[in-house]
């Protein structure tokens, strides 16, 4: 990867000190995670030379009670040891997101190929939320829809007034809720349509960068021709849950691809900024 890029002094002190600060915590965290190790063992050691009376009386009646508090010593020890452990691994955690704020931070600002490496990234985090708005609609048109139709079995077998006016109410719902997935198919579609457009403006194979795959990350979503609207000019309730059905499980090819791409678009940013924070440190 190049790493011809210029950073401000006042910026890689700042990152040198965190590193310094981050390795101290997640040495401290793999020191108390063996601390904690140990004495998981110690206590599983002690516990194998019990007897009955130590295992289910804990040493009275004549059991070994002294065997008995060195165990449970040494159980306690080893989840103090380990929360102690999961601590630092949090602090260190919450210092490297400290650099990787100040350097995106930066970079955002005085590098063009970290700003362009990160247009499919935003492209394709936006995408996901239009992805899983739409996916949440089509869920709750598909509940509605189900409560409708056990409704209307209700009806059809009981004829009862009450349950008619229930069922009508459902029925009512559950066509609300189809309308709301058809306001909202055009917004989904055209947020591929956005999706597609933002990452045809990248040029990732300019860059001088040494990132496995980063180029897979521009390539068009398409919905293999499946129209939307179909589902909306069907009367029967039948009809529409299988078509939103139908639906749901091209949503869901299109949420898996964005998920993969999204993955691939992070590790290439947290590659690019690893890079830059290594050449600080080194």
């Amino acid at each position: 990867m190049a790493m011809n890029i210029k950073i401000d002094d006042q910026i890689s002190q700042q990152v040198r000190e965190l590193a310094r600060l981050s390795d101290t915590f997640r040495a401290k965290s793999e020191d108390a995670s063996l601390e904690a190790q140990n004495f998981q063992e110690q206590a599983r050691a002690i516990e194998a030379t019990f007897g009955l009376r130590e295992r289910y009386l804990r040493g009275y009646l004549g059991g070994d009670r002294d065997a008995v508090k060195a165990q449970i010593v040494a159980h306690y020890e080893g989840i103090a040891a380990q929360a102690l452990a999961r601590a630092h691994g949090r602090t260190q955690e919450k210092t490297q997101g400290q650099i990787t704020d100040i350097l995106s931070s930066y970079l955002s600002n005085t590098d063009q190929s970290y700003t362009t490496l990160k247009v499919p990234l935003n492209a394709v985090i936006l995408l996901s939320l239009r992805v899983d708005q739409f996916k949440a609609k089509i869920k709750t048109a598909l509940k509605e829809i189900d409560e409708a139709q056990s409704m209307e079995t209700m009806d059809l077998f009981t004829k009862n007034a009450a349950i008619s006016i229930m069922s009508s109410i459902e029925n009512g719902q559950a066509r609300d809720a189809i309308e709301d997935v058809k306001k909202a198919a055009p917004a989904f579609q055209k947020a591929i349509e956005d999706y597609n457009g933002a990452i045809k403006q990248v040029d990732l194979g300019a860059l001088d960068l040494d990132i496995d795959d980063f180029t897979d990350l521009v390539f068009d979503l398409v919905l293999d021709g499946f129209d939307f609207m179909s589902i909306f000019t069907l009367n029967a309730l039948g009809d529409a849950e299988e078509q939103m059905r139908a639906a749901m499980e091209k949503v869901d090819e299109v949420s898996r691809e964005v998920e993969a791409i999204e993955g691939k678009a992070q590790g290439a940013v947290d590659t690019y900024i690893r890079h830059v924070q290594n050449s600080l440190t080194m």
